[in-house]
């Protein structure tokens, strides 16, 4: 039964909002990838996975789906061609004994010889139905010293997601039982699942009512929208937003994950909770702005936050250097109020005409970056519900309210630079739009990579901002260097991928400057308070966390945290830092020079630093606040810094994360006293510095040698972000009980490059930070980039080696653990693919 669980309610003329959950959480549609017979049957992807039995042992699993029936008649068959050799509800292979039990699940004994595959036949009678099915059976590999990690996404994708048909498939409990049984033929018994940013299993008490309501409103909107059914399945492939829209879906039916773990617990598989402390809402991708019916903006919804995260930033979030230097007490360092272009022509004739009273520039201020009129937003309506609508039917009605920015003067610096002084900027705004506000501004003529710069009131340079082209125009190119709500054909565009449009369109155009005409310069000046980063200092964001872990522990099979690294939080970015200093990506797209990307995510830290007085002590100590608003050479692209002398904004930022974590684990092991924890650490800086010197003078066995920069080809960068890395590798476990984790390799490094980089990973990790834990660790190694190599077997040859290799150190590593899972299981053969394991026994 679907029933709207949205009241609005009226309370001192502020609008509010409640959730009423009856019986089941709200479901939406939930019926159309919901099984189609809810009657009694046999699992219909029964087939699809064997059923691998245990060796000198007994196992089994259930083959039903609907409420168990007693008068259902089964029976199997052992056939040779078209004869059956023994039927009945046992059968005897060999002494392999299979039956079907009094509860009707298929249970098989195995003898302890050495045993062979086979097939059965298996006839089900119920309600004058027959159906019958030839399953597959096994033996069942020992138990491996392997994990592997599951992005949940990916699995369900793979699990439901008909692509012949292009629709899911029902998500019964039998998609979930032969994904488990994949591991159990792999002899894989733990699986370490991240169930994406909000988790896929949702207990809206953990929410105020009034956040709860925001979430459902916006989620029922685009779960609705018909156009957008339509456009959806329309689309070729998988659209991000046919999946965004399962997700959605997951959090509103509990049914789903509970189903999922009680699958698990079935085929004593355990499972692992991952949590990723700095990987919040996954806006690279996804953000959907909100607007009122009058065009006011609201919010940026984002369907992959939780609605802590995304509506009480202020509480959780990191803050922008602005709003700590404010607390700091540095009001007008951090105001901005000067704005100078570079490479403009006839600079002097613009500022003249400026004088002269003519206005051919215009400031707007607004919440977010210009957007794509042909894509989706959200709109409020009058009774508090929301509706998707293409941007253009609003447009007007949102660009009359942004604030026009006025009371500045121009002047010409130079014959080529203009410096606009005086801005008065609104609190809070992130963007600023650079516009022609004449006939003559529009031929106004500006650097192609911006050329501009920003200073505070106080005269420091305002930095670690994004600087772009919106180019107007209704041709695709145009339309990709403005963000989308959501995108045409269920795509998505957010500032990193309308920041590369921009970029891209200069280059192919091969521009050196841009007449204003319709396009806007944009100014990303970060948000006061990110969304991506959790501040766990902050008593809201921990408070948070603790409830979405214990909402998804209550389930059977989950009996772990694993706290990890991995992150896409690196957000868009305008500048890189390489060879040719700190400058415009453009310029070193155009000239063909690799680059650190300089994302706008490094303009934030925990907001402890405030009042954190080494820090405030070495700012001080400095001639300007510019090390904390500027970029710095080299502040990236170098290890983690072991003290705050070339690089303090880093260094201290690192001080704060590691705090928060500390801060958070303590709060996880007194919550959790009875659960097993592990959380990653990346190798402190000290371990690259060595690694890179050996590397430097390491001869190859075939002559030369390997080079210092191969060190980033080795250690698992795929699984790090620089904005926090640094900070989880300082990490303090001193008096707790958390089993620290190797953030470990990637690819197929070379042997003794590998050794070399394992012994300095190892020295680094021998203190275990201080955690009273001593045993052996988990070793991560991504790996899976092996699987989808030109020649599989001799990548498989050299991964299996690697593993075998480090598996050697019993008294260092207790397992290794693979991401992800989906290519694991869906590349590897079905059965024993980690039998190489069994030769290292006997080594």
């Amino acid at each position: 039964m679907i029933e709207r669980c949205l009241m609005r309610m009226e309370t001192g003329g502020l609008m509010h909002w409640a959730v009423r959950v009856a019986g089941v959480l709200w479901l939406l549609a939930l019926a159309r990838w919901g099984a189609a017979d809810e009657g009694f049957r046999l699992s219909g992807r029964n087939t699809e996975t064997p059923f691998a039995y245990v060796v000198g042992g007994e196992r089994s699993w259930p083959i039903t789906l609907g409420a168990l029936d007693l008068t259902a008649v089964f029976e199997l068959q052992l056939r040779h061609g078209d004869d059956i050799v023994q039927r009945g509800q046992q059968v005897d292979v060999g002494d392999v004994q299979v039956m079907v039990t009094d509860q009707l699940r298929l249970r098989v004994v195995a003898g302890p010889a050495e045993k062979a595959a086979f097939s059965l036949h298996l006839i089900c009678r119920v309600a004058g139905r027959v159906d019958m099915q030839v399953l597959r059976f096994q033996p069942a590999p020992p138990e491996r010293r392997v994990s592997y990690i599951s992005d949940f996404v990916d699995d369900l994708i793979r699990i439901a997601w008909d692509g012949s048909r292009r629709r899911w498939r029902p998500l019964d409990r039998d998609g979930f039982d032969q994904y488990f049984r994949r591991l159990q033929c792999h002899g894989i018994t733990r699986l370490i699942v991240w169930p994406s940013p909000f988790p896929t299993l949702v207990n809206p008490e953990n929410y105020p009512a009034e956040d709860w309501g925001r979430y459902a409103a916006c989620a029922q909107a685009i779960l609705e929208d018909r156009s957008l059914q339509t456009e959806l399945q329309e689309a070729p492939g998988l659209p991000s937003w046919k999946w965004l829209q399962m997700l959605m879906r997951l959090r509103l039916d509990p049914s789903v994950m509970r189903s999922y773990a009680a699958s698990a617990s079935d085929h004593g598989i355990g499972l692992s909770l991952s949590f990723r402390p700095f990987e919040a809402a996954l806006t690279k991708y996804y953000v959907v702005p909100a607007f009122d019916a009058n065009g006011s903006w609201l919010w940026n919804f984002l369907t992959l936050a939780s609605p802590a995260t995304q509506f009480h930033s202020d509480k959780v979030g990191f803050a922008h250097y602005r709003v700590l230097l404010e607390q700091m007490g540095q009001v007008e360092a951090a105001q901005l109020a000067t704005l100078e272009l570079e490479g403009v022509p006839d600079a002097r004739r613009w500022a003249e005409r400026f004088r002269q009273g003519h206005r051919d520039l215009a400031i707007h201020a607004s919440p977010v970056a210009p957007i794509d009129p042909a894509s989706r937003v959200l709109v409020r309506q009058p009774d508090a519900t929301f509706r998707l609508a293409h941007y253009r039917s609003i447009v007007s009605e949102v660009e009359s309210k942004l604030p026009a920015v006025t009371g500045w003067s121009l002047e010409a610096t130079s014959d080529t630079s203009l410096r606009l002084s005086g801005i008065r900027w609104p609190r809070g705004a992130r963007f600023l739009w650079l516009s022609a506000a004449s006939a003559a501004g529009r031929t106004l003529q500006l650097a192609a990579h911006g050329g501009l710069t920003l200073s505070s009131a106080a005269g420091n340079r305002l930095g670690r901002i994004n600087v772009s082209w919106a180019f107007a125009g209704d041709d695709p190119e145009a339309r990709q260097t403005r963000v989308a709500g959501i995108a045409t054909g269920g795509q998505y565009r957010t500032e990193f991928q309308a920041i590369e449009a921009s970029i891209a369109l200069v280059v192919k155009r091969k521009l050196t400057s841009v007449a204003l005409e319709d396009h806007r310069l944009v100014v990303d000046l970060g948000p006061d308070w990110s969304v991506e980063m959790l501040d766990f200092q902050q008593p809201l964001a921990r408070q948070e966390a603790l409830a979405e872990m214990s909402t998804l522990l209550a389930l059977p099979a989950f009996d772990e945290i694993f706290i990890n690294t991995r992150s896409h939080t690196q957000l868009s970015g305008s500048k890189g830092d390489g060879k040719l200093g700190i400058r415009p990506i453009l310029e070193y797209r155009t000239a063909g020079v690799n680059y650190w990307h300089l994302p706008i995510d490094c303009a934030s830290a925990p907001r402890g630093l405030a009042d954190h007085t080494p820090w405030l002590n070495r700012l001080a100590a400095a001639p300007s606040v510019e090390s904390m608003t500027t970029w710095q050479a080299n502040e990236w692209g170098t290890p983690c810094p072991l003290d705050d002398k070339d690089f303090p904004w880093r260094f201290h930022r690192d001080g704060a994360v590691a705090r928060g974590v500390r801060r958070l684990l303590l709060d996880i092991e007194r919550r959790f006293p009875q659960t097993r924890i592990r959380t990653v650490i990346p190798q402190r800086s000290v371990v690259e510095h060595e690694v890179r010197k050996k590397l430097a003078t390491m001869e190859k066995p075939a002559g030369g040698v390997y080079g210092a920069n191969l060190y980033q080809h080795i250690w698992s960068s795929n699984n790090h972000s620089l904005a926090f890395g640094g900070g989880m590798a300082r990490i303090d476990l001193t008096g707790l009980r958390v089993e620290p984790v190797y953030l470990g390799i990637r690819y197929l490094p070379p042997p003794q490059p590998l050794e070399v980089f394992f012994e300095a990973c190892r020295a680094d990790l021998a203190g275990r930070r201080g955690s009273r834990f001593r045993g052996p660790l988990g070793f991560l190694y991504e790996a899976q980039e092996t699987l989808r190599a030109a020649d599989t077997q001799a990548t498989g040859r050299r991964r299996e080696a690697i593993i075998r290799s480090l598996l050697a150190h019993q008294d260092d590593i207790q397992e290794v653990i693979l991401y992800e899972s989906a290519d694991w299981l869906y590349y590897l053969p079905i059965h024993d693919p980690h039998a190489y394991l069994e030769a290292a026994k006997d080594l």
